[in-house]
């Protein structure tokens, strides 16, 4: 390699070896100084997870968005206790009657494009029609607008996560990662990755991926749809609350490469 200066002058000559990984985005930048004809290079290692970061919710206390957009939770039931970590105070306790926490209809949590939902979880009981663990939708009408634009929860009891959107007029996007099954009083790191050119979602488990679901359709309407955490329209069907503990929720307005999620992880 070659670097000149303004005067088609040669006053630099060597090589850069660049290491490429698969899956791996590794951002390089070369910097020549046109004085002494030095070269700087600069390796970006690690990923900025602020980027396109749209509500965060270590649930510190408080059920307030950590993201800076101010998308602040109102809490219905849920008891604040011990993290993962045993840290006071640091995660939301759910009853799986009528405990939830209402965000609201933000326009920016509508996202009907790129997305991951990344979530610490400790489920007690998985006994319920469609236990809810978070959802973007309305009470369940006839109207698009209610549509769910992306849900998280288990279905009659099982043990499976399910995720779901709708497109049209009522649930026509939805499935079950049966491969992966959860157990009672354990601690899951779980993350949900949407491609809305693919039209595929991921699920992570722990970091790594555990099933790959590939829909027809992008989610559409939902402009009266609401954020609620620990609910599947609860307050509307019997049976629908979660049961257990929630923690540390993401919702980027993008996708997470896996080495994201694991870093999600292992924070």
């Amino acid at each position: 390699m070659d670097a000149y200066n303004s005067n088609n002058v040669v006053i630099y000559t060597g090589s850069v070896e660049v290491e490429i990984k698969p899956g791996e985005i590794t951002p390089v930048s070369l910097t020549l100084n046109p004085t002494t004809g030095g070269l700087q290079i600069t390796v970006n290692w690690g990923y900025d997870l602020q980027k396109d970061l749209v509500a965060y919710y270590p649930f510190n206390g408080n059920a307030d968005d950590y993201s800076g957009n101010g998308y602040n939770g109102i809490v219905y039931g849920a008891t604040i206790t011990e993290d993962r970590k045993g840290n006071f105070n640091s995660a939301y306790q759910f009853d799986g009657n009528d405990d939830f926490i209402d965000v609201g209809g933000y326009e920016s949590l509508r996202i009907t494009g790129d997305l991951t939902v990344a979530l610490w979880m400790k489920v007690n009981s998985f006994d319920g029609e469609a236990i809810g663990i978070l959802t973007q939708q309305a009470d369940n009408t006839d109207n698009p607008g209610t549509n769910a634009l992306y849900r998280l929860n288990f279905r009659d009891s099982t043990r499976s996560l399910v995720y779901a959107h709708e497109s049209g007029q009522g649930e026509n996007n939805v499935y079950q990662f049966e491969n992966t099954e959860f157990e009672v009083d354990r601690w899951y790191h779980i993350a949900i990755v949407r491609n809305a050119v693919t039209k595929t979602v991921d699920l992570y488990v722990n970091g790594e991926n555990a099933g790959t679901y590939n829909y027809t359709s992008n989610p559409d309407n939902g402009e009266l749809s609401t954020l609620r955490i620990g609910e599947n329209q609860g307050t509307y069907f019997p049976g629908r609350f979660f049961n257990g503990i929630l923690d540390d929720i993401y919702i980027y307005s993008r996708i997470l490469m896996q080495k994201e999620v694991q870093e999600l992880y292992e924070q």
